[in-house]
């Protein structure tokens, strides 16, 4: 994006520095238009010499009015490129005929001939030559605005490439007097000769890779077609769509090994190509496609070359306690790359020596050429493994990996197989319960004296850092296979164990003091049930029976919130109550007609008293509040119960409210 911001930029620039060039006439020689030419190539192989002839014509529009005196052609030689012979190739230099070599020594500069593709070059009457270069002699011919002129020739040893072309039309800074000329209008006449040039592209040498890589060299005549769509050389879409196909069906086989078919692929390629119009391909897109094509061809070998097939199994050396289960996999590949097998092919992995001498398996390879086994031992030694695909004919290549090896050591494992919890329940007071287990190593090895520690959880699994311990006993030292039994193992429970359900668990080695086979199987789990007969408590809760409002009606209805607080409220054993607003309701709505829209009308909630507001609906046989409450002696005793006030309609005959059901929360909006 940046690059093609930096063309349109650049050429707003030319345009403006040519208009303010002519407008203040730099110069005698008025600055020429010139703004396209056309560039047409094509190239020839003399298989007898091998040197290839690239023949350029060269078009000036009549639109412009420069006329065009150089030709530059890019021959710079690619890094890790061969060097090229520059025999036989001479350069007309003005009435002369200098070898490439000479043209070189002329410019002092002799690493000059290390970074360019040796040329030569033939040249039309009133043309000289130069390194990919063409100028008009002094007095000589010059493509003039309208005229075409041809019989530019380079030829090389090159193969063809894209390179870039720049025509460059005759301007000077053309003045009476140098004395005259300002430094401003030097340096617009620089700008005007940097930016009157005319660049394209078209096909010229460049130097084959040093070293032949097919892949890598089918990249780049893949990448040649794609481009000679973009420059418009490519013309015809359905030709196009036929030399990809050749060209990817070639790429494949290239990348299979299979030089033969890729040759055979790459001459329909080549055919096509010759068969193709002129309205389909340009010259330039002949050249360049074909002769690469060709020269990729010529140095693919006939004989087919078969993939190195491997098996290798990862990992190649591990070492394992025994129980452990060890996963090894076969990884089948064809010149390093993944390859599944066919479904008819299937890889064998065996135990050859070793204490699992014997054991086979087999599997078929995943989509990344992967077979996956696992296996574990209950022995100690090194197993040695090795992997095979059975030979098939005309369906599975026969191929062995090299071994690998397993080293199984031992040790001992703790476990708890025998755990029995008591079957009574706890009664009040009661403190110690009786339980009997078993540890024993299942290990390989002996295993030195340690601690089995037993643990109340009231949820399973049961975790060892928040359940509780409740006691433990010393287990021996034992040998493999033996067992060590606890007899009857009292334990303490908490006095204020409340009843329920628990988990009683036993694990051996619960101090993590001997290294272990296997660390996850050292506990046992069981459950305990646990009844406490619960006591009658001797305090009494309180009355709430005779609770009341300390105001039961309020007038006048005034809309103002008034403080009810509930007496009356009282306890067998004297103990001090407290009470608590749960709640507060109303018959009429909160926020109705003819009550004076405010809301809410109840607060308190939560608290020891309540705040309920004094306003009725005019429309309606006035208001009652209900006030629920709770009342509790802090000592486990509690009361509930509810008080009423009213809100008269009037103080004649509506003197008495009358409640029409309690179907509104005061405390709402």
């Amino acid at each position: 994006m940046h690059r093609h911001l930096g063309i349109f930029i650049g050429f707003i620039m030319v345009v403006l520095l040519i208009k303010l060039a002519i407008a203040e006439q730099v110069g005698l020689m008025p600055v020429p238009i010139f703004t396209y030419a056309k560039v047409e190539s094509q190239v020839a192989y003399d298989s007898a010499t091998g040197l290839y002839t690239y023949s350029y014509t060269i078009t000036n529009p009549a639109t412009n009015t420069g006329e065009i005196i150089h030709i530059d052609i890019d021959i710079t030689r690619p890094s890790n490129s061969v060097t090229l012979s520059s025999e036989g190739l001479t350069i007309p230099i003005g009435k002369k005929i200098k070898t490439f070599d000479e043209v070189i020594a002329m410019t002092n500069n002799p690493k000059l001939s290390l970074s360019l593709v040796p040329v030569g070059e033939l040249v039309p009457s009133g043309w000289t030559g130069g390194l990919a270069q063409f100028g008009s002699k002094t007095g000589g011919d010059r493509i003039t605005p309208g005229e075409t002129q041809s019989g530019f020739e380079i030829i090389s040893r090159g193969l063809p490439s894209i390179r870039e072309i720049e025509l460059v039309p005759k301007w000077v800074l053309l003045v009476e007097s140098e004395e005259m000329v300002t430094q401003e209008e030097k340096q617009l006449a620089s700008q005007i000769e940097d930016f009157l040039p005319y660049k394209t592209k078209t096909i010229a040498p460049t130097a084959p890779p040093s070293s032949f890589d097919p892949s890598a060299f089918f990249e780049t005549l893949k990448s040649y077609l794609n481009e000679s769509v973009t420059l418009g050389w490519l013309i015809d879409p359905t030709l196009t769509t036929t030399l990809k196909t050749y060209l990817d069906t070639t790429g494949a086989y290239i990348g299979a090994n299979d030089p033969s078919k890729a040759k055979a692929e790459l001459q329909q390629f080549m055919a096509t190509i010759e068969q193709a119009s002129s309205s389909q391909m340009a010259t330039e897109a002949y050249g360049l496609l074909y002769f690469n094509a060709k020269y990729l061809k010529d140095w693919l070998p006939d004989t087919y070359i078969p993939p190195v097939l491997k098996l290798n199994l990862t990992p190649s050396e591990v070492t394992l306690t025994i129980g452990i289960v060890h996963t090894v996999t076969a990884a089948y590949t064809e010149d390093n790359i993944p390859m599944p097998l066919s479904p008819s092919c299937q890889v064998t992995l065996k135990v050859t020596t070793g204490p699992n001498a014997g054991l086979t398996f087999t599997a078929p390879t995943d989509a990344n050429g992967n077979a996956i086994f696992s296996y574990t031992s209950v022995l100690v030694g090194t197993d040695q493994l090795e992997a095979e695909i059975p030979e098939i004919p005309d369906l599975c290549t026969g191929v062995t990996s090299l071994p690998a090896h397993v080293v199984w050591t031992g040790g001992p494992d703790l476990i708890i197989p025998l755990f029995f919890p008591p079957l009574i329940k706890k009664s009040e007071g009661e403190k110690t319960i009786f339980v009997k287990d078993a540890t024993s190593n299942i290990g390989s090895t002996p295993s030195a004296s340690s601690i089995t520690r037993y643990f109340l959880s009231d949820t399973e699994p049961i975790d060892l850092a928040t359940a509780l311990d409740i006691g433990e006993r010393e287990v021996p030292a034992l040998e493999p296979g033996q067992e060590n039994e606890s007899g009857s193992q009292a334990l303490t429970l908490p006095s204020d164990l409340p009843a329920g359900t628990y988990y009683l668990g036993a694990c051996a080695d619960s101090d993590n003091a001997v290294v272990e086979l296997n660390e996850s199987n050292n506990c046992e789990t069981n459950k305990l049930n646990i009844f406490v007969p619960v006591e009658p408590s001797s305090n009494q809760p309180p009355d709430c029976t005779q609770a009341i409002p300390s105001n039961n009606t309020l007038w006048p209805p005034n809309h103002k919130l008034v403080l009810i607080s509930i007496s009356g409220i009282t306890d067998p054993d004297g103990d001090p109550v407290a009470v608590t607003i749960t709640g507060i309701t109303q018959d009429e709505p909160v926020n109705g007609l003819g009550d004076g829209d405010t809301s809410p009308d109840g607060f308190g909630v939560g608290t020891s008293q309540s705040q309920i507001r004094a306003e009725r609906s005019g429309k309606g046989n006035g208001r009652v509040y209900a006030i629920s409450f709770t009342a509790d002696d802090g000592k486990g005793g509690s009361c509930s119960g509810q008080v009423k006030v009213g809100v008269p309609h009037d103080q004649g005959k509506g003197k008495n409210p009358v409640d029409d059901g309690q179907n509104y929360d005061s405390t709402m909006q």
